[in-house]
């Protein structure tokens, strides 16, 4: 009986309680409150976002899914692909220069103009070199590639490998650290 008469008791004093809180005690929710939540402003599927400066294209992205954040003083693009189907861009350089760029996730800050690529990096220029890496960051305004951890760079006359990538944006004039590999030098070069 004295379980019986204890649980009846409690019973009783949250019912007690409760009865003064009514809708009325909560505070209305306001825009504010909506737009500070934590997902996206926007969301789209099956993408094809284009990047342009000046009139031309600059950059065209593909992924399966990407997300708009915006704050009071940024706004940033989240694509999101897999190791399977990753997200896909091209760049276009000077004189027809393109390079085909592949990453897990791209973030593309846009007041910055500023690309984030991480998961399975791999670029290809027309060049035919090939880069990849787990993380690299592109700086569209200044037209650098930077990748600090370890990096793959291939073509005809070399394999290097190394880290603390620092590239002009198509790979024709790059610095590594501790660098390792081989660069095929013709007859001809060494006259």
């Amino acid at each position: 009986m004295k379980v019986f008469a204890g649980v009846t008791f409690l019973l009783a004093a949250t019912v007690v309680g409760l009865s003064g809180c009514t809708v009325a005690d909560r505070a209305p929710v306001s825009i504010a409150d909506l737009t500070d939540a934590e997902g996206p402003d926007q969301e789209s599927w099956d993408v094809e976002y284009y990047v342009g400066e000046g009139g031309a294209a600059r950059a065209v992205l593909r992924a399966d899914h990407m997300a708009r954040y915006e704050s009071a003083d940024s706004v940033y693009y989240v694509m999101d692909g897999t190791a399977d189907t990753p997200v896909s861009a091209e760049v276009f350089g000077q004189d027809d220069a393109k390079s085909d760029v592949q990453a897990e996730h791209i973030t593309f800050f846009e007041k910055a103009r500023v690309y984030d690529l991480v998961g399975s990096v791999y670029v290809v220029t027309s060049t035919g070199r090939e880069l990849r890496t787990e993380h690299l960051v592109w700086s569209e305004a200044s037209g650098r590639i930077r990748a600090e951890g370890y990096v793959q760079i291939d073509s005809e006359t070399e394999a290097l490998r190394g880290y603390g990538l620092d590239a002009d944006e198509m790979l024709d004039s790059f610095t590594l650290r501790q660098v390792t590999g081989r660069k095929y030098i013709e007859d001809d070069e060494l006259e």
